[in-house]
């Protein structure tokens, strides 16, 4: 199993690819992409959803969010949008996995949300099929 270090290039990758196309959020595409990737090259990865806390935020206050996990190593390439470093290990607040399974068909997932933003950033989204390998006749019908 790889390392945080290891997995680093491809949070980064990830995470360059989306804020291409969604500047702000964007974290269920990010995690789409960066779970397909890792599986790809044999890696454990799992999609997970749930909650997190920007941490300026009161203890009842969560955001839903999406993430990935390796075995017990935690990647999330848009913690930006919490104000914290995507690119770090550490994690100011606790990750919650609470609302229930991913989705059925990940790559199927990514290219719907690949389809949300097709009219707004076409030239974008045509960059990152190219990086990861989709297929853009799944977008352009």
């Amino acid at each position: 199993m790889a390392s945080f270090a290891e997995l680093l290039p491809h949070v980064e990758r990830a995470h360059h690819a989306v804020r291409q196309v969604i500047p702000c959020t964007g974290c269920e595409l990010a995690a789409a992409l960066l779970t397909l990737e890792l599986r790809g090259l044999g890696e454990p990865a799992e999609f997970v959803r749930g909650h997190y806390r920007r941490p300026e935020e009161p203890e009842d206050k969560h955001n839903l969010h999406a993430w990935v996990e390796v075995a017990d190593v935690l990647l999330d390439p848009t913690r930006d949008q919490f104000g914290e470093d995507p690119f770090s290990e550490a994690h100011q607040r606790p990750y919650l996995n609470d609302t229930g399974p991913p989705p059925k068909d990940l790559e199927a997932h990514a290219y719907m949300l690949l389809e949300m933003q097709w009219s707004f950033k076409e030239a974008a989204i045509r960059d990152l099929v190219e990086q990861y390998g989709l297929d853009i006749t799944r977008l352009e019908d």
